[in-house]
């Protein structure tokens, strides 16, 4: 499995990201924990030069022997000009055209508060003079509440790029597949409603997503346990947690996202991480989740079935089908079960769809009152589904 992959939201975020760059924007970058943001460094670094054709330069952002951000920026970049502040360095001409400030996450919490005062003094003098230099600061640990940071302005961004969507998850999971098994779909719809952002635990739950549900659950609970998750000090970080509206910046959220706490996808939101749920026994969230994946595959799966056996039956029994049809010649799901199980003992049509109008049946009602099935069932009604599509064929 390519641990690697590109995303698109990613791409589409280092795309927007050096457009800004480009008009002497300056960037604050919020990436999830266990993304390379070296990597990320690197990738940005070359979108500028290749969309926008101008210079990126990297600075480490240690800060030794007391040295201030202008002092570490002047002499790494070796810039010999008579500046004796930061706003000087801002309008040289020898100023590369952006300036990363890498390691941010490996600095003191003191010496980060220095680097963001200096990216906020930077915009502002980008602002009034109308240069064109921009700074960008990345981090995955945010070691503050968002009330610490500079305040967004014209020459000021803030991104956030929350991890891959379910989609990208899904499409993850997809990539070293022939041909698409049961095991291939299933894996491909459950796993990222259970995973959300987290690539990596998509990538555990890989063969345990198989596996009956409390299985599943003793999973999520160990991975929690891995890294190093503590009940009592999560139970209070989540005590006022609230999830923000769909596609809206986590604002008061972002330090528990930092953490791995929280999962953000488009498709699902903000949630909490599904390890936080089996942490905490909260099987019924988990339940839930296993349920949206599944049903997402499989209903639509037993509505061909349906309709298609509904057809099927008719041909043979037009007169006894139509008294269990709506007026407009529908029939759902639990009227066909009846009017086959009505049928004469030894019509050859009742013997060869008794069975699967059963198990359609008794799995939609699972779904109905929201409980989620297993492997197995979904091995079951597979089989049933794709026989009637070759004869459809």
């Amino acid at each position: 499995m390519n641990r690697s992959l590109s995303h698109y939201s990613l791409d589409k975020l280092n795309t927007d990201i050096a457009s800004s760059l480009a008009q002497g924007v300056c960037c604050i970058v919020f990436l999830p924990a266990g993304l390379n943001i070296y990597e990320f460094e690197s990738t940005l670094s070359s979108c500028s030069a290749k969309e926008f054709n101008f210079e990126v330069k990297s600075v480490s952002a240690e800060l030794t022997n007391g040295e201030s951000p202008f002092l570490r920026l002047k002499e790494h970049l070796s810039i010999d000009e008579d500046a004796k502040y930061l706003e000087q360095l801002v309008t040289s001409k020898a100023m590369p055209d952006t300036v990363i400030v890498s390691k941010f996450d490996d600095i003191s919490p003191q010496q980060q508060k220095q680097w963001l005062e200096a990216l906020s003094r930077w915009a502002m003098t980008a602002k009034s003079s109308g240069g064109q230099k921009s700074l960008l600061i990345a981090m995955s640990k945010i070691p503050y509440n968002l009330e610490m940071f500079p305040v967004k302005d014209v020459r000021l961004q803030y991104y956030w790029w929350p991890g891959p969507s379910a989609l990208e998850i899904m499409l993850m999971l997809r990539q070293n597949s022939d041909q698409i098994e049961a095991e291939d779909q299933w894996r491909e719809y459950v796993i990222p409603s259970l995973s959300g952002s987290d690539k990596e635990l998509a990538l555990t739950l890989l063969d345990v997503v198989l596996q009956p549900q409390e299985v599943i659950i003793e999973k999520l609970r160990n991975y929690a346990l891995e890294k190093g998750w503590n009940k009592e000090e999560i139970q209070k970080a989540i005590s006022h947690w609230k999830p923000n509206r769909l596609r809206a910046f986590p604002d008061g959220n972002l330090q528990l996202w930092s953490k791995g706490l929280l999962s953000y996808t488009p498709e699902y939101g903000e949630e909490l991480h599904s390890s936080v749920l089996a942490l905490f026994e909260r099987e019924n969230e988990i339940s839930h989740r296993l349920w949206r994946g599944q049903s997402s595959l499989i209903l639509p799966m037993i509505d061909y079935i349906r309709f298609r056996v509904a057809e099927i039956i008719k041909n043979y029994y037009p007169n006894h089908m139509r008294q269990y049809e709506s007026d407009d010649g529908y029939i759902d799901l639990g009227q066909l079960k009846r009017a086959i199980d009505q049928l004469p003992s030894t019509s050859s049509e009742k013997q060869q769809w008794h069975s699967v109008i059963f198990l359609a049946h008794k799995i939609r009602n699972n779904f109905a009152h929201y409980h989620p099935v297993t492997f197995e069932d979904f091995q079951k009604i597979r089989p049933k589904y794709l026989h009637l599509r070759k004869m459809a064929n």
